[in-house]
């Protein structure tokens, strides 16, 4: 039985290009208004390591608070190792915190052939997380999903054989829940083609993630919050 699971997990990886495919566009959603301008702006990062062990969230506080002209606060509400079951068991968490915007990322640990979820369980504990998320949060706050990075490397890919199914998922519960989506994605697999950014295969260094990740978040949050506005 190990075996076969281990030659099913090398037949899958096999099966799929270095990277990603060539030219794919990111689908981003855009995010649909929240918050009210003028107001301390409050953001709960709920995700993996790619957000709890990443200086992107420092970031992104940085620049919003910069580009809008007041008090913004991002915080973590993230583990490594963790995925939607373990969000779930965070709701009330995020809730005390009142937060204008919660960017979810769990699609990378939920797609671990060790310590993640089927396709479909995956799919029901994000319905059942965003749901949950909609019925503790005020009815002016955002939702964004947050595709991450590709992994590279024989062992990570392994371990993740159809990371991009996971990531394909969370365009359709962004559209089914109608949420934002920053569909990162795809401009991993781009960058990755020209430079090294994984530096263990599967956590971008801290520069390269903040230099990718917090423009796109940054210009979606601005336009939806509020009255929008352009920094």
């Amino acid at each position: 039985m190990v075996l076969g699971f281990c030659l099913a997990a090398v037949a899958a990886w096999m099966a799929l290009p270095l990277i990603g495919p060539a030219g794919q566009a990111p689908q981003d959603r855009a995010l649909p208004a929240f918050g009210a301008a003028g107001d301390d702006l409050k953001i709960v990062a709920l995700g993996t390591s790619l957000t709890a062990s990443s200086r992107w969230p420092d970031d992104l506080e940085a620049e919003l608070s910069r580009c809008l002209d007041q008090p913004v606060q991002v915080s973590r509400v993230a583990v490594p190792g963790k995925g939607s079951a373990w969000a779930l068991s965070m709701l009330d968490r995020v809730r005390d915190i009142r937060p204008d915007l919660v960017i979810v990322e769990f699609a990378i640990n939920d797609a671990d052939l060790m310590g993640g979820v089927s396709l479909n369980r995956s799919r029901l504990q994000h319905d059942a997380l965003l749901s949950g998320l909609r019925d503790l949060l005020p009815a002016q706050a955002g939702i964004l999903l947050m595709t991450t990075n590709p992994v590279t490397g024989v062992v990570r890919r392994l371990q993740r054989p159809a990371l991009g199914s996971y990531y394909r998922q969370y365009r359709d519960l962004a559209a089914e829940h109608g949420t934002g989506l920053a569909d990162l994605w795809p401009r991993w697999q781009a960058a990755l083609r020209h430079a090294r950014l994984l530096p263990d295969g599967l956590h971008p260094g801290d520069a390269a993630a903040s230099r990718l990740i917090v423009p796109v978040l940054e210009a979606m949050i601005v336009a939806a919050y509020g009255d929008g506005q352009d920094c």
